[in-house]
């Protein structure tokens, strides 16, 4: 009798640890996974397209989109992380690529801006009349 009993409290205990690590397996695949995923596309996408543009400059910009995919293929190799979709990584390069495209445009247009006051005529430039000083 006590010998089932404990054989009893012993399959209930193994039935409570193979659940909690079944448990562990869905939470690391579903949430975990996912999100280290996500971390390492958005930390190192930018990074990898400074250094292929760097590297690779007389490339087109569809060879450089290329090398930096499987630049981030080798991260995922490297971090022992199973990579995502080839899809995802595409996508994440080519917003990095976009995102570097605008910090460009957008650089130049200030400095287009910059310039064009620097050559604007004084003459033509509205003079602020000072009040009377108070000392």
């Amino acid at each position: 009798m006590v010998d089932i009993e404990l054989l009893g409290l012993a399959l209930f205990i193994i039935a409570i640890i193979i659940a909690a690590f079944i448990f562990w397996i869905i939470w690391y695949l579903i949430i975990q996974h996912p999100e280290q995923q996500k971390n390492i596309l958005k930390q190192f996408s930018s990074q990898v397209i400074n250094q292929v543009a760097l590297e690779y400059e007389s490339l087109s910009d569809y060879q450089r989109r290329q090398i930096a995919e499987e630049k981030m293929r080798n991260i995922f190799k490297d971090q022992n992380i199973a990579p995502p979709g080839d899809s995802m990584i595409e996508t994440a390069i080519a917003d990095a690529m976009y995102r570097q495209k605008m910090n460009e445009d957008n650089r130049w247009i200030e400095e287009l801006k910059a310039d064009q006051i620097a050559q604007t005529d004084t003459a033509e430039m509205l003079a602020v009349k000072v009040k009377e000083w108070v000392l």
